[in-house]
């Protein structure tokens, strides 16, 4: 699975970027203007695009698809889901998981584990 995780403010850009790409590959001419703006974030989408993060333009993902793009089991999303750390909802006897909850567990993960390398480096690490 390769899919971009990326908020709604941020798949908009992409979009709007999308657009301005394929406006420029109908014209005519050999060379196309595009605004700065848009260069820088053409080359922070293929920062992610080589950073093979994944990349998600559903709102809504399955607990086996959350549970790829978080590295974690399916049967750790759904405990999560039971406990209340990622928010979601059934669908009849199915669960889906919401993009933003796996998003925010993301983020806390890796700040979590940008702390835990701070109190390692300052010698309160486990031995």
């Amino acid at each position: 699975m390769s899919k971009l995780l990326m908020n709604q403010a941020e798949e908009k850009k992409v979009q709007s970027l999308l657009l301005l790409l394929k406006g420029a590959e109908k014209q005519p001419k050999e060379t196309v203007e595009i605004l700065k703006s848009s260069v820088h974030e053409l080359v922070g989408l293929v920062e992610l695009l080589l950073s093979k993060k994944p990349i998600v333009l559903e709102e809504d993902l399955s607990p086996t698809e959350a549970g790829e793009i978080a590295g974690i089991s399916r049967t750790s999303v759904m405990n999560m889901l039971k406990i209340g750390r990622l928010k979601g909802y059934e669908v009849g006897t199915h669960w889906r998981v919401t993009k933003d909850s796996v998003l925010k567990y993301l983020e806390d993960r890796e700040s979590m584990m940008q702390m835990m390398g701070e109190m390692d480096k300052a010698g309160f690490g486990l031995d």
